[in-house]
Parts: C-alpha cells; structure tokens; sequence
C-alpha cells in the first residue's frame, strides 16, 4: 500500500508543471480572448465589414479566433487544479484537449496572417490606410472598423489591435503545444513504467489504474469539505478575541459533556467485562497465601521477624526486596504476607533505595532511586507524549489561556504530539496512511528511567507491558494530578482543560479525559483518561 501511495504522490508532482504553466497563460489568454471578442463583435454588428467589399476572409478568420480563444480561455480556468489532481492514466485526456486547442489556435493565427500585419510598426503613418485597400475604397478596413467601433479609437489603434492578436496566438499556441506535450509524455510515461512494474511484480495493470481511479473523488471531496470547513475558520479567526474566546470555551464545554456521557457506560460495560472474564477463569487476582504448605527455610524463619527484616530493607533497593521475595513460597510468606500485603509494600517504598531521588519505574510500578535505576533510550510515541507534556487546567487558567490574543496565522491549539499510529478513516483520507506511517519513522528518541527487571526485557517486551499501564493511565484507573497545571489549585470536578506545557496550546486529542467526578473535598477523582478531546 505505501509503494502504490508513494507512485500515485509522484504521479501527481507530474503535473505540476503542467498547473505552472496553465497557470503564466491566464492572463495572456484573457487578453487573447478579450481582442477576439471585440473584433467579432465589430465585425458582426455592421454587415459593411463582413458582407461588402472587404470580403468574408476577415470576418471567418476572427470568428474562428474568437470561438476558440473563448473556449480555450474557459477550459485552462477550468482544469488547471483537475490537471495536478488527476493522476496518469486519466490525465492524458486534458493532454488530448490542450493538442487539439494548440492546433485550433495556430489554425486561427494562420488565417490572420492573410489579413494582419505581422509588426505594429507597420500601422505607422499610412500603414493603417494602405493595408489591405480594397480597390476604389476610401478606407481600408482598419479605418472602417475604428469609424464604426463603439469605443473612441483610431485606425492605427484598430491595426495595431490586429497585431497584438496575432502575436498573443503564435505565443499560445506555442505555450498549449508545450503543456500537450509535456501532459501527453508524463502520462505516457507513467503508464508504461507502472505497466512494466505491476509486470515484474505480478500484480494486475487494471488494478493500478483502479487505485489511480479512486484517487480523483477522494481529492473532489477533500477540496469540497476543505471549502465548507476552512472558509468559516478563517472568517471566524478574524473575529476580535473577546468573541471568539467565550464560543471557543462553550463548544469545547459542549463536546466534553457530551463524550462525558458516552464514555461512562462504556467504562461501566469494559469494568464488567472483566469482573465475568475473572470469575470465569479465576485469574487476575492477587496471590492470596495459604494452599499447599512449603517447608519453612531458615531464610523465611530469619525474615519472618519483621523488626529484623526492616533492617535488612534499609539495606536493599526495592527491586531487591522483591526478587527476595520470589526466592521460594516460604519466603514471601515470610516477606509479603497475604493478610499485610500493602502495608508491608508501603513500607519497603518508604525505606528502600535512596530518599532523595525515589521515583516510579517508567515500565511497571516499581520505586527505583538514582543508584539502581536503568537509562534506556525509546521512541516518543503518542500516548507517551501526552502523558509526558500535557498538563490540565482549571477552568479560571483555561479561560485566561484563551483570551490571550495570538497571531492569526498560527494553530489555534497544539499540534506538538506525533502522528498516531492507529488513524481513523477520516485521518486517512484526509492526509493519507502513508503521512502516517512515515510519522512513526521519524520519532523523537527520549531517556527513560526504569528498574532492573525492565531493563533486562526486549524492546518489544518493554512497549508491551508500557502499553497496558498507559492504557490505564489514559482510562482513568492510573495517574492522579496534584492540581492545575498553571495555578497549582485542586481539580475539583467538572471538564478537565489539557493545555501542552511546550507551546501552551490547547490540546484536543482524544486520549485525554474530558470530565472528572468531584470527590471529596472538592478534589477530582481521576483525570486522566479515554474521555478526552
């Protein structure tokens, strides 16, 4: 997928040439087609021009030029955005059309030569009265169309109007012939190449052009909402900052409410899930003592006393303490007695490893200090950056945040955190799965603290259990903030703001928590979590 995603892209760079030049031609092909227009419309109006003694070969020539000049002018307005869209095979019918147009345009100029000067000098001094006198005329055709031209002119304006036409075709005829040729070989060329490509690799030619195909609709429709949807954003961001803080603030209010709802009776329906799975199977519970007896060792008689083995704790680091007590049945018994079970953990945190730089294992849940600790190097992912840089607000710092004026050009909120490696479907057609996956690629590498134990897994291994205790972190069931990030308050309940500590933005991804339960005290329950937006 990501080969044919990157050929299309490259089938698209094509035609941007072919849009430049498209583009340098609008104005000489407006100033083409307005000439014609008033010549016809000249000639038309007074039959003396087109039906007496000047003869029919001027009126066809400039009704040929006009018709065409009009058509040509229309069409490259037209297909100019189509033409760096459409991909090979399809693009060859714009290379088609412009062929036929250069050729139509070098017919037209062709017929003027027969009745046009070919330098404006030329038009100079009696030039405008001795080109193309008709014998026993009084004026030549020049001086009857400036007589009878609606605006104020001259017979030399009039021929010099002439020349600037013939001139103006031979330029587009010459620019039309190169942007046929260059559409016409790029697609040409592209379809060969693909051709021979889905030959080597056995893969279907119809299918390719199948994938070209779909590539069309899927820009149509990427314009059309970029239309409805930017417009009105732009307009808005416009607006002075005193309205746009208050509409900003209910319509996030109104989308945090409303995903608070959804996301409660799909958190009620995920915890009884679990509670059915862990009744059905007996597991995910606690060691819980008892069972068959183990023989008592004279290690589990030995730390079996508790003052004794506080002392040996102070010695130890956490991790120590709990190796030790996996050493046999008889020594956990000994070390972590089911009944004191989270009591005796509590106090191995408070009196293992060193005081002053105690901090969690960035893997499991183990303390780890300064001296035991393991520095590893893994990749910034999406979920890990939230959590390391989004902090939440109270709703007095957000509103604040908010009516701070900022430039216009910038991103109203963050855009800090990596490419998600799971986009949605919208993601994916708006920016394409390819943007994605070379998102991941390019990642930041950070240093990360962990245990002993953590360090000694795979990479793979360390993102797999990170993963699951992210994922309770981000469900709510893990990580407690100590209050607002920017005041320090406690976080009562109510909407939880995250605001991105680097470019004290906004940050609307929905791996955060949007709401959180008050509790008692006014201090919020949890605040993070799968609510968020």
């Amino acid at each position: 997928m990501g080969s044919r995603s990157s050929s299309l892209f490259k089938d698209h760079v094509a035609g941007i040439p072919v849009g430049l030049l498209r583009f340098i031609v609008f104005v000489p092909f407006g100033i083409y087609n307005s000439i014609a227009s008033n010549h016809w419309n000249v000639i038309r109006s007074h039959p003396e021009l087109h039906s007496g003694i000047y003869g029919s070969t001027i009126a066809n020539g400039e009704t040929f030029a006009q018709k065409w000049a009009s058509f040509g002018f229309y069409w490259n307005f037209a297909v100019w955005v189509p033409t760096i869209i459409v991909p090979p095979p399809f693009s060859l019918i714009f290379g088609i059309v412009d062929a036929a147009i250069a050729v139509l345009i070098s017919l037209s100029t062709k017929l003027q030569s027969g009745y046009s000067p070919h330098d404006i000098d030329r038009c100079g001094g009696t030039g405008a009265h001795d080109w193309g006198l008709p014998p026993g005329a009084n004026e030549s055709f020049f001086e009857a169309s400036a007589r009878l031209n609606a605006t104020a002119t001259n017979s030399f304006q009039m021929c010099k109007s002439y020349v600037v036409e013939w001139q103006y075709g031979i330029v587009l005829a010459f620019f039309y012939s190169l942007i046929a040729f260059i559409n016409i070989s790029v697609c040409t060329y592209s379809c060969l190449f693909h051709f021979r490509e889905t030959q080597r690799q056995n893969r279907s030619f119809v299918k390719w052009i199948l994938d070209a195909a779909i590539v069309f609709p899927k820009a149509i429709g990427i314009m059309l909402v970029a239309f409805l949807w930017y417009i009105p954003v732009l307009v808005f961001r416009c607006l002075p900052i005193g309205f746009k803080a208050p509409t900003r603030h209910a319509r996030r209010y109104t989308a945090k409410t409303g995903l608070r709802a959804a996301s409660g009776t799909e958190v009620q329906l995920e915890k009884l899930a679990k509670m059915t799975t862990r009744r059905k199977d007996g597991k995910g519970t606690r060691y819980q003592g008892g069972g068959t007896e183990a023989e008592p060792t004279k290690l589990a008689d030995f730390l079996g006393i508790y003052d004794i083995l506080m002392l040996v704790v102070e010695d130890l680091h956490y991790t120590d303490i709990v190796n030790l007590s996996l050493a046999s049945k008889s020594v956990r018994e000994a070390v972590l007695p089911a009944e004191d079970y989270e009591r005796r953990l509590n106090h191995f945190r408070m009196y293992t490893c060193e005081s002053d730089s105690k901090e969690q294992c960035w893997v499991c849940t183990n303390q780890i200090c300064y001296s035991c600790t393991r520095r590893p190097i893994f990749k910034q992912t999406t979920p890990y950056h939230h959590l390391d840089v989004c902090n939440p607000y109270c709703t007095h710092c957000y509103k604040v945040l908010t009516r701070t004026p900022r430039p216009t050009k910038g991103p109203p909120v963050c855009t800090c955190a990596p490419a998600t490696p799971t986009p949605n479907i919208f993601q994916r057609i708006a920016y394409s799965s390819l943007y994605y996956s070379r998102g991941q690629v390019s990642l930041n590498s950070v240093l990360r603290h962990v245990c002993q134990q953590c360090a000694s897994l795979s990479e793979e291994e360390v993102y797999a259990v990170r993963r699951k205790r992210t994922e309770r972190e981000l469900r709510g069931t893990g990580k407690e903030a100590a209050g607002c990030g920017k005041c320090k308050a406690a976080l009562g309940g109510g909407p939880r703001w995250w605001v991105c500590r680097k470019c004290e933005l906004e940050c609307t991804a929905f791996c955060h928590r949007a709401w959180a339960k008050g509790g008692k005290g006014g201090k919020g329950r949890v605040v993070v979590g799968d609510e968020a937006v």
